[in-house]
């Protein structure tokens, strides 16, 4: 504390440009350019590039790492050898953020990863992270419907891979705080596309039938597109009734289509 109020006091009447200038590493490009747009919108607007002015202007350079590991690294060389770029945010994507990360710690250019693993800050001081991790989003979201809905059983409906696995778990662990419980869990695999079946047996399994359920909610931890194959046998079997859970994954608007 004291160091830093010396450092303080050191900065307080030295001069200052009025423009910041920021790299910025995102997939523009690639299989999850969808989010390395909404990223960039949300930066656009927060710098002022669109209109709203509030202190200095932020300057954004924007980098495509197009989802790759060593385009997110070269893109951090190329930021760093340009004087006026002070730090560095993004990229997004646990691999591509490591990379990022790693050659920003050599370089000794401050980054701000957007990744949800909790120990990239780990590589050193200039690295640094902000992002929404899945126990934060799972422990907010059974909160909610536990405290806030007044639901207490649940089914699960998830995807046989390692995303599906961890926030079944994690969901399962927070549910259990609360003293509520998993009726039943069932997996799917992802080359699955027509969910019927898979609708069919999770009602088997949990003992529930078109007339009655023995779960108030089903957790389906998955992306949009698939989300919106399962929906619809929800309602085919007359579970009208059930309330539907999700991940961020369910956060686009093509859900609703």
């Amino acid at each position: 504390y004291y160091e830093a109020q010396g450092m303080l006091k050191e900065t307080q009447g030295m001069p200052y440009s009025s423009e910041i200038t920021v790299g910025v590493i995102l997939p523009l490009s690639g299989r999850a350019a969808v989010f390395g747009r909404k990223v960039r919108n949300g930066l656009e607007l927060a710098s002022g590039a669109l209109g709203y002015t509030d202190g200095p202007r932020i300057r954004l350079i924007f980098k495509d790492s197009g989802g790759d590991e060593t385009t997110a690294s070269y893109a951090v060389k190329e930021l760093a050898r340009n004087e006026d770029v002070v730090l560095i945010i993004g990229p997004l994507l646990k691999d591509t953020a490591l990379a990022a990360a790693k050659e920003a710690q050599l370089q000794g250019i401050p980054i701000i990863t957007l990744t949800k693993e909790q120990s990239i800050t780990d590589l050193g001081e200039y690295v640094f992270r902000n992002f929404l991790t899945n126990p934060d989003e799972i422990s907010g979201l059974v909160r909610y419907v536990v405290q806030g809905k007044g639901l207490c059983r649940f089914a699960i409906l998830y995807p046989d891979d390692a995303y599906g696995q961890e926030m079944k778990d994690l969901f399962s662990r927070y549910v259990g705080y609360y003293g509520c419980n998993i009726v039943g869990e069932y997996a799917y695999t992802g080359d699955t596309a027509d969910f019927r079946s898979v609708i069919q047996d999770l009602l088997n399994l949990t003992g529930s039938t078109k007339s009655s359920t023995t779960f108030d909610a089903l957790f389906i931890p998955d992306y949009y597109n698939t989300a919106g194959l399962v929906i619809p046998y929800v309602y085919y079997y007359n579970l009208k009734s059930v309330t539907l859970l999700g991940t961020d994954g369910w956060n686009d608007p093509a859900i609703l289509d």
